[in-house]
This record gives C-alpha cells, sequence and structure tokens, in this order.
C-alpha cells in the first residue's frame, strides 16, 4: 500500500484490505465482533499527551492540537483524547507531560468508570518504555515518567480480563483506550464514530488481547474521539477534551 494518509474516499476500502502503514506506525481499520474500530501502533519516542497550550489554556480540541503540532513543523500521524476529567475541569488522575506531574496520582473510592478497580496508569518512562499497570503497582515502581495518564478501569491486567466485566453485558458504547504488548508497543484503540456502532467493556478487553497485549487501560466513553492520518472516522461532535494523545514526529 502507499505511504500516504487513509483519505476518507479510501476508508471503505481499507477496512476490507487492512493494514495501513505510516513512518510513524501503523493505522489499521479493524472489524472485532460486529464492532468496527481504528487501531494506531505507535513508537513510544513519537507518542506524547498534552492538556495546556503555551498561553497556559486548555487546548481543548483535537483540531487545535493538531494544529499546534503542525505549526511546530511536525507531521501528526493521529490525535485521541486521553482519559477522565473532572467539572473544573482537570485530569481525574495522574497526568504528567514532559516530564512534569501536573496532577497527582489518585488513590480514592468512588463511583463511576475511574474509581471501578483495579484502574491504572499508562507511561512511558525517562527511557522511552511504555507500560500499563495497576494504580496500586504504580506506587510501589517510584518511576519517573516521561508521560503519565491514569484511568479506569483497567481492560487487561496479565492478560486477564478485569474481574467484573461482564460477557453478557448489555452496557455497549462508544469507548477508546491504550494497551502495551510483550514487545512494549503501543496501541492505541477507539470504536468509530457511527450511530450504531458500540461495544461493552468485555468485547473492548478481548480486542486488546487479540492484538498482542497482556495490559490493556480504558480511557473514555460516549465523547471518545480519534483522528488518524487525514481522516475523521464516522461522525464527530464538537467536544473540549482535557488530556489528548498525540502520535508524531518532526518533517524532515
Amino acid at each position: 500500500m502507499a505511504d500516504t494518509a487513509i483519505t476518507l474516499a479510501k476508508f471503505a476500502a481499507v477496512l476490507l484490505v487492512g493494514l495501513h502503514s505510516t513512518v510513524s506506525g501503523e493505522i489499521t481499520p479493524k472489524t472485532f465482533r460486529g464492532t468496527e474500530y481504528l487501531i494506531v501502533q505507535a513508537p513510544t519516542e513519537d507518542v506524547r499527551l498534552h492538556w495546556k497550550g503555551a498561553d497556559g489554556r486548555a487546548i481543548g480540541t483535537l483540531e487545535r492540537l493538531k494544529t499546534i503540532l503542525e505549526k511546530d513543523g511536525r507531521t501528526v500521524d493521529m490525535v485521541m483524547n486521553a482519559g477522565i476529567y473532572t467539572n473544573a475541569p482537570a485530569p481525574e488522575g495522574l497526568h504528567v507531560e514532559g516530564g512534569k506531574e501536573l496532577v497527582p496520582l489518585n488513590t480514592n473510592d468512588g463511583a463511576g468508570n475511574f474509581y471501578l478497580k483495579p484502574n491504572g496508569v499508562f507511561f512511558i518512562d525517562e527511557n522511552d518504555r511504555a507500560r500499563v499497570v495497576s494504580t496500586d503497582d504504580y506506587q510501589k515502581l517510584k518511576v519517573v515518567p516521561r508521560l503519565a495518564a491514569q484511568s479506569g478501569p483497567l481492560l487487561l491486567r496479565g492478560g486477564k480480563v478485569h474481574p467484573k466485566f461482564d460477557k453478557a453485558s448489555k452496557n455497549k458504547l462508544i469507548r477508546n483506550g491504550v494497551g502495551v504488548d510483550k514487545e512494549g508497543r503501543i496501541w492505541f484503540a477507539s470504536v468509530t464514530r457511527t450511530n450504531d456502532n458500540v461495544t461493552s467493556f468485555f468485547d473492548f478487553a478481548e480486542l486488546f488481547r487479540s492484538l498482542g497485549c497482556e495490559e490493556a487501560l480504558y480511557l473514555d466513553g460516549t465523547i471518545s474521539q480519534m483522528e488518524a492520518g487525514s481522516d475523521k472516522p464516522g461522525a464527530v461532535q464538537s467536544v473540549n477534551f482535557v488530556g489528548i494523545f498525540s502520535v508524531s514526529r518532526k518533517k524532515k
């Protein structure tokens, strides 16, 4: 296949053909148990986490982040919201970007998906090694990450699906998440935004296991969005996010 971004015109065809390679990583439309996803496998060195711009204000939208990165001379392969946030608005849990901790680890109990324990942390350390671990395990590691995002629940832990997920659950929504496989490769996944395209927690966890991940973390639900290449797959609504992941590289 050509090393160009997936266009809307080619998107349906790519769903049937499979893999699309980029310089930075791989963008793969995938159908799993009847649900359509967009999968991005990214090198750790190309992954960043963002919240506020140079002006101190929240970047907010995927489009604004793309504009900022492109003005900085970067080719953007993916942008995707990074997790659950409070009404403040601020990240619900740990948020580290550029080696700076902006929000501390949240070890509280509470209601909602973030607190469906075990919850966990996705992080990349100073040596560009990626991991997903439980919140309790993260506390014990005493790691100094380059970036970190806390959310919940864990989808996979040691290759096993979260014990509270029900295989027969009818609770199906748009969801996005991140996983790490045995080789330390990062996998981002998001349900493509169509009216009836949704997934359960159990099937979403199984998706990551099908990608070879043993550890995976749920990021967020109904409002989740991913843009990869030049596409906005499915209907994209206007949302002001807090944390946003990017996969990008300096233009040559």
